[in-house]
């Protein structure tokens, strides 16, 4: 029998974290970026929102109509006064797909629309009034947020209202009476049930649905929280204007948290976005830092100074789904690996009574 040798399988051991960090740095940095503007289409510059739902299609939520993009072509749904099933309003503030393939769309206006597929229309569902006046705000009850639960509950975040609950048999909803008239940034639930709040005036919330209880933290010591996400190592990782990322279990105990120290770390700016891709870098998206990525498996981050859509050091990101960013107004800008070919596809897109506006979208590559 040989003899097991510690030192030569410490050697190796090395030398295979070696290549593995080498190879994450050059993931991290082999990648390139196609933008997409209204020349191309898309019917406004102003990014508000992203969903890509499981059909494969994108829908953009911009401050002039919700747009459909199949890889090639976009389709733009807006207002139309002689058509109550069309949307209520053209400014989009929030996406969602709920388990049912239900494709939900907030409007600054206060109302939720569900997509109808089979007839490319919306049914509209519209808050309670403010304040017993016959209308609601277009500022104050902006529908910012909407997250379908693990029980299939609906619940609706706004600009200054609070949180509700959106009640889908009855078409009613449900003011959550300890959470009121607060600025919801962003819902999340974890992984028993609590729903995390991203507020601008509280941090963050965790609120217990079936007790009511409510828990308050203040995640890098700031008041206004923006991004919340989930990881493959099972954390959640939350962050806003602080500049500063805490990581935390599902359990909501902290493990630790990133400071905002360049060169290394985030830059000490807003961060509005974050999301892990498939290969586990961390995108972060900020208000004046820009694009950055976090490779954890290597410990090293990649700061992108010039997207397309700028030529300065300082690119406002404000929403970061799948392969897809939108600076702020400044269209869409899609990035993938160097060395990847476009793999975009055209769906079948109904065209059933639609008023509809398309373009060949032809993106530069950068």
């Amino acid at each position: 029998m040989h003899r097991f040798d510690t030192k030569v399988y410490r050697q190796l051991l090395i030398a295979l974290l070696v290549i593995a960090c080498q190879c994450a740095r050059a993931q991290i940095a082999n990648v390139r970026f196609e933008h997409l503007t209204i020349n191309d289409g898309l019917s406004q510059s102003s990014v508000n929102a992203l969903l890509e739902d499981r059909q494969g299609f994108l829908w953009v939520g911009t401050q002039d109509g919700l747009n459909r993009f199949d890889g090639y072509d976009f389709v733009v749904f807006r207002h139309d006064t002689s058509d109550p099933a069309s949307l209520s309003s053209n400014n989009i503030s929030s996406l969602h797909q709920d388990r049912e393939g239900s494709l939900w769309v907030g409007t600054q206006n206060g109302t939720i629309h569900r997509y109808n597929r089979d007839h490319e229309s919306f049914d509209r569902f519209k808050l309670p009034p403010a304040g017993g006046t016959n209308s609601a705000s277009e500022f104050f009850d902006d529908i910012r947020q909407i997250l379908e639960s693990s029980r299939g509950q609906l619940w609706i975040g706004t600009r200054s209202r609070g949180l509700w609950l959106f009640d889908r048999e009855s078409a009613s909803f449900g003011m959550v009476p300890v959470i009121p008239r607060l600025k919801i940034n962003k819902l999340f639930e974890g992984p028993d049930g609590v729903v995390w709040i991203g507020t601008d005036e509280r941090g963050l919330l965790w609120y217990w649905p079936d007790s009511g209880a409510v828990v308050e933290a203040k995640p890098g010591g700031t008041d206004q929280v923006y991004a919340i996400t989930a990881t493959q190592a099972g954390e959640i990782w939350v962050s806003g204007d602080s500049g500063i990322v805490s990581r935390y279990r599902s359990d909501r105990s902290r493990i630790a948290e990133f400071s905002a120290h360049p060169p290394t770390g985030i830059q000490n700016h807003e961060i509005r976005s974050m999301v892990q891709d498939n290969d586990g870098r961390v995108w972060i998206g900020s208000i004046g830092g820009g694009l950055q990525a976090f490779s954890p498996m290597a410990n090293a981050w990649q700061r992108f100074r010039t997207l397309p859509v700028t030529r300065s050091r300082s690119v406002p990101t404000r929403c970061i789904r799948s392969f897809w960013i939108a600076p702020a107004f400044s269209g869409l800008v899609r990035w993938r690996r160097a060395s990847a070919r476009r793999t975009s596809r055209v769906l079948a897109s109904p065209t059933t009574g639609i008023s509809r506006k398309t373009r060949r979208a032809s993106a530069t590559t950068w």
